[in-house]
């Protein structure tokens, strides 16, 4: 029997010496928060709080984490801001606890017997098997789980990563456990070869684990000479591992994420909590850190839970669909935090999609309001506008900066993109142009993802579009003539101006192709009863967040530019200072105003917008 195997039988009572290691488990199951929503965690893989700046990300991880590990004294409360409370799951017995804490290496039995017990996986305290078989007993009759979860739950911050790849002193004996992830990878080639392939595979560096120095260090690079038995260490191969560079001495990028994925594989912690892991990292970085973190969590059977605000970190967790990833958005509801869960199933069906997976849509998902429309020449046309808008003295709704524009490619796609970033709790304005009425099965898809139901819309849409929809026989000379007598007959005397001749133009385009009328004339091209009907359609979509360019397309908004429809149409649109229309500006401030949550829920920044109604336009809230 081995002194560390005589220590253990010593230390721990029989009856608790034959546990199986296999059997302890604590996961998290679910989160609730003081506004009641509920976000459940993902059993191995990765949960990812997104959203805005302030709303309470970096909070809620350092809430949950103190929430798990809090062992107060009879009659101590503290307050918390977001979470109310955890649930975990908990399985195993004392000797399973034991089993699983030997089986990691925190079993700590140096020759000093009075500091016999359990080591904490990164520091020098250790614990008795009393102690932490009575923490047990009261962890499993609470969420808190006191000292036991110093060695099951890590906590990783941007700036402590930095400084998790130092040099470490040396254990004082062989039997002492780990007490710095760097010692595991002293303990195990297998895990120093899993972490120098990361070092390889992001920075195109390999690692060194130099043994020979008085404290244990990570060195970047290999000696170019040959290892020699560890009992024949030779003087130049002393000066080959001196000459390299330490990997503490490299850039922030580099050591924030080695430093934070050293826990990780190193580690045996099973809940990981980690704060802005794209933190120092340039975006292909941060998509390869978002890719590794998601397939070893998984394969490791960690659960990773971050917050984030990087979209390329977010792709690249995306990036396996077979890899569990549940999205929770969060926003602010007057002073309360909301979460806006997006399960693992579901985003497995937005990675799916090729729409949603290569455009800029996911971006959505750190934005107060996202405006899809149906090119990307009409994001910048609007972009330009928005802009330009909120220059005006009493400009008070979505900050530029906080509106996403996102193409869709058409107004088919528009619905699939809307459905998938109002599921996450985004605000979502959908923005095509009017010849969108000339399909009705389009319409009622986009009506329906931005949750309206299409039986409310569908006796006004059929009233406003009858006369497009009836079967033409050629124009002849009748019907021009009495397109123009329709137009001019009741105007007597008055004088034939530039806008009389562009109704006349209107009426006769109608004789010939309606549809096309929708999108060349705008609104011009309805006319008596359709019109009204078209006016109280547009305002029905208005409320749910469909706003129709009324102007019939973008090139409505710059009709006298000069260069037809096309890729040097927004040049010469934004030179021309279209964007600064009053027709642009109308357009734009009827986007961005009184929008609700997707569940309904208004806002208090929505109210504000809503009764500020710069437009002139009544409130548009659900």
């Amino acid at each position: 029997m081995d002194s560390a195997t005589a220590a253990w039988s010593e230390l721990v009572q029989p009856e608790y010496q034959n546990g199986n290691h296999e059997a302890f488990s604590i996961r998290l199951d679910s989160m609730t928060l003081k506004s009641g929503d509920r976000v459940a965690f993902t059993s191995s893989g990765v949960t990812a709080f997104v959203g805005g700046n302030n709303v309470g990300k970096s909070t809620i991880l350092s809430e949950a984490n103190q929430l798990l590990k809090r062992n107060y004294p009879p009659g101590r409360t503290e307050i918390f801001r977001i979470v109310d409370r955890l649930e975990t799951i908990k399985s195993g017995s004392d000797s399973d606890l034991f089993a699983w804490l030997r089986e990691q290496g925190y079993f700590h039995a140096p020759t000093n017997r009075a500091r016999q017990g359990f080591a904490y996986p990164y520091g020098e305290e250790v614990r008795s098997p009393d102690e932490l078989r009575g923490e047990f007993q009261r962890a499993k009759n609470s969420d808190h789980l006191g000292l036991i979860g110093g060695y099951v739950v890590h906590y990783s911050q941007a700036l402590d990563r930095l400084h998790n790849i130092n040099e470490t002193s040396r254990r004082r004996s062989l039997l002492e456990a780990p007490t710095s992830p760097v010692h595991r990878l002293e303990d195990s080639p297998e895990l120093m070869h899993e972490y120098g392939a990361i070092a390889k595979l992001i920075f195109n560096q390999e690692l060194t684990l130099d043994h020979l120095d008085p404290t244990v260090k990570i060195r970047v690079g290999r000696p170019d000479v040959p290892a020699p038995p560890v009992d024949s260490v030779t003087m130049d191969y002393r000066r080959a591992m001196a000459e390299l560079p330490l990997l503490s001495e490299q850039g922030d990028g580099m050591r924030s994420l080695l430093g934070l994925m050293l826990p990780i594989v190193a580690g045996s912690h099973p809940i990981v909590f980690i704060d802005e892991p794209e933190a120092f990292l340039h975006p292909p970085q941060a998509h390869e850190l978002g890719r590794l973190l998601a397939r070893i969590s998984h394969n490791k059977g960690v659960q990773v839970v971050l917050a984030t605000h990087d979209r390329s970190l977010v792709s690249g967790l995306l990036a396996d669909s077979t890899v569990p990833v549940s999205i929770v958005r969060l926003d602010r509801e007057r002073n309360s935090t909301r979460s806006f869960q997006l399960e693992s199933d579901e985003v497995g069906e937005l990675t799916k999609d090729s729409i949603l997976r290569y455009s800029n849509a996911l971006e959505g998902l750190f934005h107060q309001l996202v405006v899809i429309a149906e090119g990307n020449d009409d994001c910048r046309f609007y972009e330009s506008a928005l802009e330009a808008l909120s220059a005006d003295p009493d400009y008070n709704s979505y900050p530029p900066s906080e509106v996403l524009f996102v193409p869709s490619s058409g107004k088919q796609a528009m619905a699939k993109i809307a459905t998938s970033i109002r599921a996450a709790g985004v605000r979502v304005v959908a923005t095509p142009d009017l010849d969108v009425l000339d399909n009705e099965h389009t319409l009622k898809k986009l009506v329906e993802a931005m949750g309206g139901e299409w039986p409310t819309f569908e006796k006004t849409y059929r009233k406003a579009t009858h006369t497009f929809r009836q079967e033409r026989s050629p124009a002849n000379c009748a019907d021009i003539l009495g397109a123009v007598e329709g137009v001019l007959k009741p105007l007597g005397r008055e004088p034939y101006t530039s806008e009389r001749r562009r109704e006349v133009q209107v009426q006769m385009r109608l004789s010939e192709s309606p549809w096309k009328a929708l999108k060349e004339y705008g609104m011009r091209a309805f006319r008596g009863e359709s019109r009204k009907e078209a006016e109280a359609l547009l305002h029905k979509l208005d409320q749910i967040g469909i706003r129709i360019v009324r102007e019939g397309d973008l090139e409505g908004f710059a009709p006298a530019v000069g260069v037809s429809k096309g890729p040097t149409w927004l040049a010469a649109a934004l030179d021309a200072r279209a964007h600064h229309s009053t027709e642009a500006r109308e357009h734009l401030r009827r986007v961005v105003s009184g929008l609700s949550f997707p569940s309904g829920r208004t806002t208090a920044t929505d109210s504000a917008i809503t009764r500020s109604n710069h437009s002139g336009i009544a409130s548009e809230g659900n």
